[in-house]
């Protein structure tokens, strides 16, 4: 299944839609959908009044800015509050049932492929499961030598999450080592296209992929994925 991430708005959630169909409504979309607060500082909604059957939500900061460098983040107090965040919604997931995706990100709780893996089998059997959008673990420092980093994010974690989202970076802010890096739509960034193609081809068959809606179709011929249309 291909879905798309339409532009963020200034609303609390964006909903994701299958591609190819006329209306991304929210009765169409009603089954994936992004949130846009950190769960370690914002109040997440309880799960029986979310838009949708499965949400995905950042990894978690204890940075008032979620995407700036906080080495508690990697260290025990990030882990302790992400922790003792899933502990307080495990009951209310299952009594709703939903699902909770994390979106890992470098500079957040779930960072790496380590951490992601060690998550997973901490939490066997709960509902939480990563949508795992590999671009989100590269920095500015790393981005020169991404393909090792991508390339085993894809093997050894992509046969694991329950979504993964493909997008394209472009180095934004100079090239100090504060610069940052901008997400942009496959083919307007960086990152080589061949190893986003492996991406593809690595991904099991039950794993929706996500790309950004703007120009959808051009992206996904880039990226060799073939479309049908969406059922209503």
């Amino acid at each position: 299944m291909l879905l798309l991430i339409p532009p963020p708005t200034a609303t609390e959630w964006t909903a994701l839609a299958p591609a190819g169909h006329e209306s991304a409504s929210a009765a169409v979309a009603s089954r994936w959908a992004l949130w846009q607060g950190n769960p370690l500082r914002d109040e997440l909604p309880h799960p029986s009044d979310w838009p949708c059957e499965i949400a995905i939500v950042r990894s978690g900061s204890l940075a008032e800015d979620p995407f700036s460098d906080d080495p508690r983040n990697w260290m025990g107090p990030g882990r302790r509050a992400l922790e003792a965040w899933c502990d307080r919604w495990v009951g209310p997931l299952r009594e709703s049932d939903r699902t909770l995706l994390f979106r890992p990100h470098a500079r957040q709780v779930l960072s790496d492929v380590a951490g992601v893996v060690d998550f997973l089998r901490r939490h066997r059997g709960e509902r939480f499961g990563i949508a795992l959008a590999p671009a989100d673990l590269l920095t500015p420092s790393i981005l020169p030598a991404c393909e090792e980093l991508l390339q085993r994010a894809l093997l050894v974690v992509a046969p694991q999450v329950q979504l993964v989202i493909l997008e394209d970076l472009r180095p934004s802010g100079g090239e100090s080592p504060e610069a940052s890096l901008e997400a942009v739509a496959i083919g307007e960034g960086v990152l080589p296209e061949e190893l986003l193609r492996q991406a593809v081809a690595l991904l099991p068959s039950s794993v929706p992929l996500a790309i950004r809606e703007e120009a959808w179709r051009s992206q996904a011929a880039r990226l060799g994925v073939p479309v049908e249309p969406a059922s209503s």
